[in-house]
């Protein structure tokens, strides 16, 4: 009933720590209820005991299982002396499961973060959700959540907090600190320990009111998942309710759109010398479409990137958040487009960019109805807008990636272009209809 597979494995494959967690009688041969403890062992030294509320009859206890028994003749037995067995022990069986599971969370985080699994560190965070009443240092006056996300983002900013041992970007800081004026203005004085399922349903009820979408909704919740994980780290709280499962970042797909080659060649063709913000809006979102790079890696393109391999030019560049080196072949077009700022993209800025390409792709009559759908203020609601107003500077990653794959270049080539590590992340970008993949099929050696 409560398997320990999954338990042992957390710790066998994290430096190879003996740890044996398993769930004792206090008294095996009392005639009444008797306590169930946690007994942890670690690196085989004495017996690590957790007492936690929670009774049952001997004979209900089953060691095979390290569970309620399963044997019904046996609880038929008991319930005949005692009316409220059964809801009791559904009451145990819930207990038993959620203690395994947030004693795993608890020592695989501190093994996983070299921190040594002391007896009182483990009392400690159990106590915290299993014992409240047993604290001592929680209880004392510390940190808000939200002065320490105020800290979190400063710590950033100075580069003494890394993230896979790299500075944060400017644009995760920018987020952060929008995330931080969002936060206070829902409470300026969040505790910890208050971080539970109610706060969670509060939180997403004040987002709706402010009409925020799903996915934005779901961006906020990771971001209070993320700093409480971090704030859990560093031992300022043993709360672990936003690692439930119901304490959840909800997100959904939404229908981003992709420009065709017909739609590029449009954009090639407008004649826009006469407006030189356009003009180069127009240019850097078409490099941005035919090497399928994000706008942080697209718009700074230079001549230190351009690269001769074998005869042939390359864009050699390692993304910047990911970190990745690419190699991505040049297109005449790319070249031409390149050779016309000496090889160096010339300086923009996203929000504007965003805002000029609109026009652009308007001006060459890109204006074609499509159909929105969204989950806004918790309610799906449905919009009809003219393509031009669906473009930004991510639509470019998104457009490369579909025309390669629509070329007929395998998704793992496709990868090593756009950086991505796994296909079902490739996939998200690759914006394809059932029409598209017939015919892309009907031409493949299969179906002729």
């Amino acid at each position: 009933m409560f398997p320990y597979l999954s338990f042992l494995l957390i710790f066998e494959r994290t430096n190879n720590m003996s740890i044996s967690p398993k769930f004792y009688l206090k008294d095996s041969k009392a005639k009444e209820e008797t306590p169930i403890y946690l007994g942890v062992k670690i690196h085989s030294k004495k017996l690590f005991k957790y007492y936690f509320s929670c009774k049952i009859y001997p004979e209900l206890f089953d060691k095979s299982i390290n569970g309620v028994t399963t044997n019904k003749k046996l609880i038929d037995e008991y319930a005949k002396i005692d009316v409220q067995l059964k809801s009791k022990l559904k009451v145990v069986t819930s207990k038993l499961k959620n203690i395994e599971l947030d004693s795993a969370r608890i020592i695989d985080e501190l093994i996983r973060f070299n921190k040594e699994v002391k007896p009182e560190l483990l009392k400690e965070r159990l106590d915290a959700i299993y014992n409240s009443h047993r604290l001592t240092k929680f209880n004392a006056k510390s940190v808000t959540f939200n002065e320490y996300l105020g800290g979190f983002i400063a710590k950033c900013e100075s580069g003494e907090r890394l993230h896979n041992g790299l500075r944060y970007t400017k644009g995760t800081i920018k987020t952060y600190k929008t995330f931080l004026n969002l936060i206070n203005g829902y409470n300026k004085s969040i505790e910890f320990n208050q971080v539970d399922l109610e706060f969670y349903k509060g939180f997403v009820r004040y987002l709706n009111m402010k009409n925020y979408s799903l996915n934005s909704v779901g961006k906020n919740i990771k971001f209070i998942k993320v700093l409480m994980k971090a704030a859990f780290e560093a031992g300022l709280h043993s709360n672990l309710s936003f690692s439930y499962n119901d304490f959840k970042s909800a997100n959904e797909k939404v229908d981003s759109v992709y420009l065709t080659q017909a739609e590029l060649d449009k954009l090639l063709r407008l004649e826009l010398n006469s407006k030189p913000n356009y003009s180069i809006a127009r240019d850097v979102f078409l490099v941005g479409c035919y090497t399928a790079l994000r706008y942080s890696d697209y718009s700074r393109i230079s001549k230190e990137n351009i690269k001769n391999r074998n005869g042939y030019n390359v864009i050699e560049i390692i993304t910047q958040k990911t970190k990745t080196p690419v190699i991505i072949p040049v297109k005449p077009i790319v070249f031409e487009i390149l050779k016309r700022y000496d090889f160096n993209m010339p300086k923009t800025h996203e929000q504007k960019l965003n805002k000029y390409i609109k026009e652009v792709c308007r001006l060459a009559g890109i204006d074609e109805l499509n159909e929105v759908k969204s989950t806004i203020g918790g309610e799906i609601k449905t919009f009809y807008k003219p393509k031009f107003e669906l473009i930004k500077t991510h639509t470019a990653r998104r457009t490369g990636a579909t025309l390669l794959y629509l070329a007929g270049v395998p998704p793992i080539d496709i990868m090593k272009i756009t950086g991505h590590t796994k296909e079902s992340n490739l996939l998200k970008y690759i914006c394809v209809t059932k029409e598209q993949t017939a015919e892309r099929l009907a031409k493949s050696s299969f179906f002729i």
